[in-house]
């Protein structure tokens, strides 16, 4: 296991106390960082931000919406209408993070007029936005400009190597060479898929073959990263076990008799109070779309390769019951204990019938304090949550850990689920027979 360290110790050599439940690192003799002991799979790590260099936890921050579209705003309207596309594209926008980065990062070393050029081409012809196809535009583009010293040009350039870089066929045969089916497998087999069938798309289109090696490379380099971080985004949504996998915020209804606002969900789902370890209640009337909006929040903390798990209250109490019946039920607290956010849906909505199950609930939150963030989905306020529990002090020490370093989202409006039931009707005239 991998455990951080404050970044001013990086390259000393420190100590390690293992305990029973945590894992302290000390620097002569005084603890300087203590985690929560990792158990199971080998190779996890354990990251404090406040561990973190100033410089890495700006950096953090930078990997949203509004950060692409103000970079490609700096390039120019085209280059920023071409990395919306490239978001919007994508069922989950996070997907789109990475392309968007390559995309950026061709206007690096003076071209971006070139770059803005490109995509005032791509978006005028329409279709798919991808960084290949800008790319290749750009070479396009630049294999269309006058050569050095003509129409009155001056100054000295370096001379472009005219035609393909690559070596002609051998005489006679007009088949250009292909990645078979069997050396295709076998980036499957080595588990770099993606950079096979990239590979294999760049071998057969000859729109690739002004391009350098080096280049090549890149390109299939690139889409291995992106579908590896799709891969991610998606194994972290389906560990979360939401019950509705498809919540976005990007879906969320901000009507005008409703009390929520853009900017307050877009500052929850940057998830920086995840990073901060504190808690969000959500609270709304049944029907109020406090379910909804917990898993929206939840899949953007996956999105940023956080660990999610969901779960309704009861459900949580009956898996851990179940356990406990199998003699497994400290298995059972730290599926709960461990992730980076816990939701808990329908919180109180039904009393807790077995005491168990309230010193369960309090071993879990007493585990997360301060290690992890929970978000809270009730139709009960918390100075009702006592009602729910039948020990006093452990209703209060629940309390105590849920409000302590929590933020609230309440909640108010109409109906969603009669709201929505409108709208599918609008758009079908059979949904009520």
């Amino acid at each position: 296991m991998r455990y951080s360290v404050p970044h001013r110790l990086v390259g000393r050599t420190v100590d390690v106390r293992l305990g029973a439940a945590t894992v302290a690192v000390l620097d002569g003799g005084e603890v300087v960082a203590e985690h929560r002991r990792l158990r199971g799979r080998r190779g996890q790590y354990s990251t404090d931000p406040a561990h973190m260099p100033p410089a890495h936890l700006e950096a953090q921050s930078l990997w949203t919406r509004a950060w692409f579209e103000r970079r490609a705003g700096e390039v120019g309207p085209e280059t920023k209408r071409l990395v919306a596309a490239v978001l919007d594209a994508h069922p989950v926008e996070a997907q789109g993070y990475v392309p968007c980065a390559n995309i950026l990062s061709l206007s690096r070393r003076g071209r971006a007029a070139e770059l803005e050029a490109a995509c005032a081409r791509v978006n005028e012809l329409g279709g798919t936005a991808t960084y290949t196809r800008v790319k290749n535009t750009m070479a396009a583009l630049r294999a269309e400009a006058p050569a050095p010293g003509a129409g009155g040009a001056s100054g000295p350039r370096r001379a472009r190597r005219q035609g393909p870089r690559r070596r002609p066929l051998p005489q006679g045969q007009g088949v250009r060479p292909m990645l078979s089916d069997e050396r295709l497998a076998l980036f499957t087999k080595w588990r770099v898929g993606a950079f096979g069938r990239k590979l294999r798309e760049v071998c057969e289109d000859e729109s690739y073959d002004d391009m350098t090696f080096e280049e090549k490379i890149e390109l299939c380099m690139d889409a291995e990263l992106e579908a590896r971080d799709s891969r991610k985004i998606e194994k972290a949504v389906r560990s979360a076990k939401f019950k509705i996998k498809d919540a976005c915020v990007e879906d969320i209804y901000y009507l005008p008799d409703r009390s929520l606002t853009r900017d307050r969900i877009a500052r929850l789902a940057s998830c920086a109070w995840v990073e901060a370890r504190e808690n969000l209640v959500v609270i709304s009337e049944s029907g109020g779309g406090k379910s909804y909006v917990a898993q929206a929040i939840g899949v953007s903390a996956c999105r940023r390769l956080m660990s999610v798990r969901y779960a309704r209250l009861n459900d949580m109490f009956r898996e851990i019951n179940v356990a406990r019946s199998e003699g497994r039920v400290y298995d059972a607290l730290d599926r709960f204990s461990g992730p980076d956010l816990l939701i808990l849906d329908d919180f109180f909505t039904t009393p807790i019938e077995n005491p168990l199950n309230a010193v369960d609930l309090f071993e879990i939150l007493e585990a997360r304090e301060g290690r992890g963030s929970t978000l809270i989905a009730s139709q009960l306020e918390p100075d009702q949550w006592y009602l729910r529990i039948n020990s006093e002090l452990c209703a209060d020490s629940i309390l105590n850990r849920v409000v302590e370093h929590a933020r609230f989202l309440d909640i108010k409006g109409p109906n969603m689920r009669e709201y929505t039931a409108r709208l599918r009707a609008g758009k079908d005239e059979d949904y009520w027979k």
